[in-house]
């Protein structure tokens, strides 16, 4: 009885998965290659073995942000739910095209519902748009960088945004760490045993 099995390693964790249930799979990974032996039931004990499949080496690719996925799931679940999903912009940032006289506090709530915007892109850098305010119809763009939160406007459900690690140490939102408080300049106290 001949059993197909097929093998493939991705970044260091590996699959291997036979067409026959009933079939005991012996799987062992050195550094280099990964060698199965698959026993099938009906087969008097011979095993059958798989081809080694060299190991793919970990390199460190560059990760994208978690961020526009994020804003894409939730203003998904939104919608599907027939809520109306909100960004909440820092219009402070850079590249950042919003009407200003709706700005409070340097930030803007935008409404991204399907019926209150047109030409509505939910990219990876940036989300770009078409809507009204007042009555005037305005281009609106936001890097994703700029979004701090997306929630319903019905529930508040949603997800306040964490910083971007990719947004540390840049020029547009310099993390620096807190300088201590001066010390005083007058006496000092000491304690003597």
């Amino acid at each position: 009885m001949r059993a197909k099995v097929s093998a493939r390693a991705c970044h260091r964790s590996s699959v291997i998965s036979a067409n026959n249930c009933a079939a005991n799979t012996h799987l062992s990974i050195n550094s280099d290659v990964i060698q199965a032996t698959v026993f099938l039931p009906n087969a008097h004990e011979t095993p059958l073995p798989c081809s080694p499949v060299p190991q793919i080496a970990h390199q460190a690719l560059p990760m994208t942000s978690t961020r526009p996925y994020l804003i894409r799931a939730i203003h998904e679940w939104a919608c599907d739910n027939s809520f109306t999903p909100h960004l909440l912009v820092d219009a402070t940032g850079n590249d950042v095209t919003v009407p200003t006289e709706f700005v409070k506090d340097g930030k803007i709530i935008l409404n991204i519902a399907h019926s209150a915007v047109s030409n509505l892109s939910l990219g990876n850098d940036f989300i770009s748009f078409n809507a009204r305010f007042s009555g005037v119809a305005r281009e609106i763009f936001v890097p994703t960088s700029a979004v701090r939160a997306i929630y319903a406007r019905e529930n508040g459900v949603g997800m306040v945004l964490p910083d971007d690690p990719s947004d540390v140490g840049t020029q547009d939102n310099p993390k620096t760490p807190p300088t201590p408080a001066p010390r005083p300049s007058g006496p000092t106290l000491k304690i003597i045993k």
